[in-house]
């Protein structure tokens, strides 16, 4: 699985929990610079991966570690109960999140993954309140994705 093809699962899974989700795939810094931000707000870091071959065959198999961000808009002198409000409601984002991309991992036939390939593993999430200029709270989702090569080997002697 490519690069793209993980970015685009991600970036599908968080807009499919809702019409007002916004979804970017951004380095952490460059969140200030982003203009016309609408929340519930996903933010997919830029992706890193590991591989390594499979001892029962020549295949890759990558692992991608997943960082994703979910903000919400707080107010700087919020009274507590908003705040936790904010928590609450960020956490069933994030924790829809993970459960709907771990069904469509063992269910859609139309990409070409399956459970016995793909894992996700190591899951944690972290709360945060009121960080950035813009004084959002939310959740940080952490994550190992393993991934199956897709690449056509055949395709070296074509």
């Amino acid at each position: 699985m490519s690069h793209k093809s993980v970015r685009q699962l991600i970036r599908d899974t968080a807009k499919s929990l809702g019409d007002n989700i916004q979804f970017v795939y951004a380095r952490k810094t460059d969140f200030n610079q982003i203009r016309d931000k609408k929340y519930p707000f996903f933010q997919l870091e830029l992706l890193t991966s590991n591989a390594t071959f499979n001892p029962s065959n020549i295949n890759l198999t990558s692992i991608y570690p997943i960082v994703i961000t979910v903000y919400q808009l707080d107010s700087l002198d919020g009274a507590e109960d908003e705040t936790t409000q904010i928590l609450d409601d960020t956490d069933l984002l994030a924790q829809g999140f993970v459960r709907k991309l771990n069904q469509s991992l063992n269910e859609d036939t139309t990409i070409l993954i399956s459970e016995d390939t793909t894992v996700i593993s190591n899951v944690s999430f972290t709360s945060f309140v009121k960080m950035t200029t813009d004084c959002l709270t939310g959740w940080i989702i952490k994550f190992n994705l393993e991934v199956p090569d897709d690449y056509d080997y055949c395709s070296l002697y074509e």
